[in-house]
């Protein structure tokens, strides 16, 4: 992660803010806290772009986190002349795949063992302009 924020600082965007109260739960002691995070990497060139990666903190997932943090990631990439996003995604996992599709992502392919065996990837594919 250390190396992505290296090459990638520029478009790495966090959200802060205070922790939800959940029931059963204490409230977090101390002031804003990380939410969630979307870091994406533009290829030389600067047409292309990967969604690298897109975090919320499992506690404040189902608030807009996610969605909020993805919409500021493409206007930033949009602003720097990016014109197509991609980004891969664990076929099971329906909810990122949902938002992805609510902003316009389409399927463009699978890599099987995209990470290691049985790790497969959808790729979903943005056109910003």
């Amino acid at each position: 992660m250390r190396q992505l924020f290296d090459v990638h600082r520029e478009h790495l965007l966090v959200l802060e803010g205070t922790a939800q109260e959940h029931p059963g739960q204490r409230p977090e002691p101390g002031g804003p806290r990380l939410l969630g995070y979307v870091l994406a990497g533009v290829v030389p060139g600067g047409k292309d772009a990967w969604i690298l990666g897109l975090g919320v903190d499992p506690a404040e997932r189902g608030h807009g986190h996610g969605r909020r943090l993805l919409r500021a990631g493409l206007a930033r990439l949009s602003d720097h002349g990016v014109g197509e996003v991609r980004l891969s995604v664990e076929p099971a996992n329906h909810a990122a795949i949902r938002l992805y599709g609510s902003f316009g992502f389409t399927e463009a392919g699978r890599r099987d063992d995209y990470f290691g065996p049985r790790e497969d990837r959808l790729i979903m594919s943005l056109l910003l302009c």
